[in-house]
This record gives structure tokens, C-alpha cells and sequence, in this order.
């Protein structure tokens, strides 16, 4: 005889018995119940659905405020259900499954044993992703090229679209996964940047001006102290270090890239950042969004189902590109466009003053 799960035995108890027991479907009163019972899809999405909401319960057991959160999540999701009828039933519980798969591999992921994936697997995916991106600027057609933020334009793009089949994946400095390398990395980032400060500061300019620089500079270092708890939830990042030497003018252009393999394995996900001239991590040097996120890692945060994404679409990483590191993105446009993919890297060095630009490569394909 099925029993009733535990998904709809948390209506009936309190937060202290939720746990407790299953339902004979013999002894199913509300017709909600009854519907579960009588349907043999509805019955299986029941127990698939509670299957893992007690292996997320479990993943959660030393993690009682995340684990609070998810038995509330649970009994809101249940009460939000306003229909019995079987065939509107079944899209609720495949959506919540999935959710609550999410949910899952995300405790996995954030466990405090949790360690970041291996320098190979990084660059394995990273190279798997460039490939992709090769392939599709392969069969581009009627391409137009075009630089960002930027009005006496050094045709910078039209070189880099010339030569991207020659792209290859940067060979990171460093691989951090545990609190402990992250903050090491952190404090060679500070001092790659008070390298650059310095040199900066010795660059051509007035007694007057390096004092105000080096008051002002030391004045910031000696106060800043970073919180580590503000890297984000997922504690499987793996942060990679990428140096671009740059002996024209003496600096090295440390790039901070933070890298998540997606949990259903798909995809990548790559946030890259500068450092500031005072050696602060900031979000955004080029006025453009640094960060690439997919659609299954925002998936946690969406209330309804995920687009669905097939083919090279939405990828992103990390190319290099004469001794240049560079993030990209492909975004798939409507189909009602004639040029349907839009390819944009950056930042990109102008080769005349040193500034970053940006580059959008929109074009129609094959693929």
C-alpha cells in the first residue's frame, strides 16, 4: 500500500514533529490526498520529492539556520498549492524537485568541507568552453564589429576577431580552494598592488605629488582590513590568479578571476575582477559588468522554471590572447534578428593610451 510522504505530513505537524512519520494512503482524507494517491505520476513525483527533501534536510542537520529555512521553504511551497487537480499538480512538483535539487547540491557545495575543483578540471572546462566559442565564430557571417566606451577607435576589435582562432586558455599563477589559499592570494594581490602604487607614484611625478600619493596610499593600506566572509556562499570557488606583464610601462595587471563549475556540470561560471590603484578588489573597471553567471547558478534565486538553453548559448570564460588575459561572453539573440549571436570581450587594452575597452561582435550563423 503507498503511503503518503512526507510532503504532505509537514501541513499537519509542527516544526518539531515535521520529520516525524509518513501517511497510509488508506487513511488519506483531504481530497489533496487523495489526488496524490490516486495517481500513479502524482505518487512517484511524491516520493521522488520527498526523497530529497530529506536528503537536503540531512546535507543541512549542522546548519540549523539554513536548515530552518528550508522546512518554512517546504511548508510555504505546500501551502501556496491551490489546485487538486492531477495534471496542474505534476508541473508544481517537478518544478519543486527541481528546486529542491538545486538546493541540494548547493549544502553539498557549501559544506564546510567543501574544496574547490582542481586547477585541470578548471582549464578543462575553460579550454571545452573556447572551443565552443572558436566553432561558433567559424561559421559567423555579415559580422559587425564595434568598441565600446571608446570614440578614437584603434581598431583593437577588428585584430582580436582576426586572430581568436589563435585564442588560448591563460595559464593561471595560482589555484586557492581552502579559506586558508584564498586569503594568501589575497595578501599577493595586495602586494602586487602596492607594487603597482609605488611605481605609479615614482612615475614622473613633482616631490609635492608623490608625498600626497604616498600619504593618502599608506593611509588606505593601514586601515583596510577585508572581511573573508564576503567571498560568496559557495565555498567550492576556486579562485585562479592571471598576471599581464606589461613592460612598456613597468606595471603588472593582476586579474582576480573566481571560478564555480555549475552544479548540474553544464557549465561554467567566471567572475572576474581588477585591482584599484589603492590595491581594493573592484567589481568593474571598464563601465561594463565583469561578471558571467548561468542560468543553473542563479537557478536558487528563480521562482519559476529555467530557460531553456541548448547549444553554445550564454557561454563565457577566459582567453589569452598576445600575453592579453580577456573575459567573453556569447549571448543568443532572437531569431527575429538577422544577426542572432552577439560575442562581447573585455576589457580590452587600447594599445594608444592603456585603457580598457570593450568589444561586441554581433553576427548571424549556422548553428
Amino acid at each position: 500500500m503507498k503511503k503518503i510522504s512526507i510532503t504532505f505530513a509537514l501541513l499537519l505537524l509542527s516544526v518539531s514533529q515535521v520529520f516525524a512519520a509518513s501517511f497510509d494512503c488508506a487513511k488519506a482524507k483531504t481530497t489533496m490526498e487523495k489526488t496524490v494517491c490516486s495517481d500513479a505520476k502524482l505518487s512517484a513525483l511524491d516520493d521522488e520529492l520527498a526523497k530529497v527533501y530529506a536528503e537536503t534536510r540531512k546535507e543541512l542537520r549542522s546548519r540549523p539556520n539554513k536548515l530552518k529555512k528550508l522546512i518554512k521553504d517546504q511548508r510555504d511551497w505546500l501551502k501556496s498549492l491551490k489546485t487538486t487537480k492531477a495534471e496542474y499538480l505534476g508541473g508544481d512538483y517537478e518544478r519543486r524537485i527541481k528546486g529542491l535539487n538545486h538546493s541540494l547540491h548547493l549544502a553539498r557545495a557549501t559544506a564546510p568541507t567543501a574544496i574547490g575543483p582542481s586547477k585541470d578540471t578548471v582549464m578543462r572546462r575553460l579550454t571545452e568552453q573556447l572551443t565552443q566559442l572558436k566553432e561558433l565564430v567559424s561559421k559567423a557571417k555579415d559580422v559587425e564589429i564595434s568598441e565600446t566606451l571608446e570614440s578614437n577607435k584603434p581598431e583593437v576589435c577588428n585584430y582580436i576577431w582576426k586572430n581568436i582562432q589563435e585564442a588560448t586558455v591563460p595559464e593561471p599563477t595560482v589555484n586557492a580552494s581552502t579559506v586558508e589559499e584564498k586569503k594568501q592570494m589575497y595578501m599577493q594581490l595586495r602586494e602586487m598592488a602596492f607594487y603597482n602604487q609605488k611605481h605609479f607614484v615614482d612615475m614622473g611625478n613633482t616631490p609635492k605629488d608623490r608625498n600626497m600619493y604616498n600619504s593618502l596610499f599608506s593611509y588606505k593600506w593601514s586601515k583596510y582590513d577585508r572581511s573573508f566572509s564576503e567571498y560568496g556562499e559557495r565555498m567550492d570557488a576556486t579562485n585562479l590568479l592571471f598576471i599581464q606583464p606589461d613592460s612598456r610601462t613597468g606595471f603588472k595587471r593582476p586579474i582576480f578571476v573566481t571560478i564555480l563549475l555549475d552544479l548540474d556540470e553544464k557549465g561554467i561560471t567566471v567572475d572576474r575582477q581588477d585591482l584599484a590603484p589603492d590595491g581594493l578588489l573592484q567589481d568593474d573597471v571598464s563601465g561594463l559588468g565583469n561578471g558571467g553567471y548561468s542560468f543553473e547558478y542563479y537557478a536558487n534565486y528563480l521562482t519559476s522554471e529555467e530557460p531553456n538553453v541548448s547549444g553554445p548559448e550564454n557561454l563565457l570564460g577566459l582567453l589569452s590572447l598576445n600575453k592579453e588575459v580577456m573575459f567573453w561572453t556569447v549571448h543568443k539573440k532572437s531569431l527575429t534578428f538577422k544577426k542572432n549571436w552577439k560575442v562581447v570581450i573585455q576589457p580590452v587594452r587600447n594599445p594608444v593610451d592603456g585603457k580598457d575597452i570593450s568589444c561586441s561582435f554581433e553576427f548571424d550563423s549556422d548553428s
